[in-house]
C-alpha cells in the first residue's frame, strides 16, 4: 500500500523500495508484482514491459494483468489497443472501475457517445459514486453539455465539501465558457478563499475580471501572478 501511494506521488525510487522490502516478506504474493508494475509504469517503461510478462505467465487469464496490459498500452500512447483491451475487460467483469477506465479511455479517443452512455449507466447503477459524476462532467464540460456540466460540479460541491476548492474551479471555468462572468468570479473566490495560492485559479479569476471589464482588478491579479513566477 505504501509502494502504491508513492507511485500515485510520482516517487518512483520510494515506490520501487517498499515493493523490495514486501518481497522479502512475501515473495510469492501476486499483490508486490503489481505494485512493482505500478510504480515501474510511472517511472521505467520497459521494466513494466518485463513486469507484466512475469505477470502474464504466472497469472494467465487473470482480468488484473488484461487491466495492466490496458494501462501499459495507453502510457505508450496505443490508445485504439488498450480500447481493445478494456472493452475484454468489461465483458468479462462489468464492475464500475474497469467501466470507467474505458470510457474514460473513450473520452481520450473522441468516442463521446459512448463514453456518455457508459457513464449514464453507471450513474443510475451508483448514483453516489463521485468519481462517476466527475468524469461525466468532465466529459461534458469538454464536448458536450455545458449546463449539464455546471449542474454536476454544484451537486459535488454539496455532497463533498471537502474537496469544494478542486469542483469550484472547474463549475468556475465551464460558467466562463458560457458567458456568466459574474457566477464564474463568484465560483473562483469562493475557491480561492478555501485555498488562495493556486496560481492557475489565480489566473483563471483574473481572465474573468478582464471579461467582465473591471480592468484595473484583472491587471493587478496578472501582475502579482507574473512577479511571483519570476520571483519563482
Amino acid at each position: 500500500l505504501a509502494a502504491d501511494i508513492a507511485s500515485d506521488l510520482g516517487q518512483v525510487d520510494r515506490a520501487l523500495s517498499y515493493v523490495s522490502r514486501a518481497e522479502t516478506v512475501a515473495p510469492n504474493d501476486p499483490r508486490i508484482l503489481f505494485s512493482r508494475f505500478h510504480a515501474e509504469l510511472a517511472g521505467n517503461r520497459p521494466a513494466a514491459q518485463v513486469t507484466l510478462t512475469r505477470l502474464s505467465k504466472l497469472f494467465p487469464g487473470d482480468v488484473r494483468v488484461s487491466r495492466a496490459q490496458a494501462n501499459l498500452l495507453e502510457a505508450r500512447g496505443n490508445l485504439k489497443e488498450a480500447r481493445l483491451v478494456r472493452q475484454k475487460v468489461v465483458r468479462r467483469r462489468p464492475l464500475w472501475r474497469p467501466i470507467l477506465e474505458l470510457a474514460t479511455l473513450e473520452v481520450r479517443l473522441g468516442e463521446s457517445d459512448s463514453a456518455r452512455r457508459h457513464l449514464g449507466e453507471l450513474r443510475k447503477a451508483q448514483p453516489d459514486n463521485q468519481r462517476v459524476d466527475e468524469n461525466l462532467a468532465f466529459l461534458e464540460a469538454s464536448v458536450g453539455d455545458l449546463e449539464r456540466a455546471a449542474t454536476i460540479y454544484e451537486e459535488l460541491i454539496r455532497h463533498r465539501p471537502e474537496l469544494a476548492q478542486l469542483y469550484l474551479t472547474s463549475l468556475g471555468f465551464v460558467r466562463y465558457l458560457l458567458g456568466d462572468y459574474t457566477k464564474a468570479e463568484s465560483a473562483y473566490r469562493q475557491a480561492l478563499d478555501k485555498n488562495p495560492d493556486k496560481p492557475l485559479t489565480r489566473f483563471n479569476l483574473a481572465t474573468t475580471l478582464e471579461a467582465e471589464g473591471k480592468l484595473p482588478e484583472a491587471r493587478r491579479n496578472y501582475r502579482a501572478l507574473a512577479d511571483e513566477l519570476a520571483a519563482d
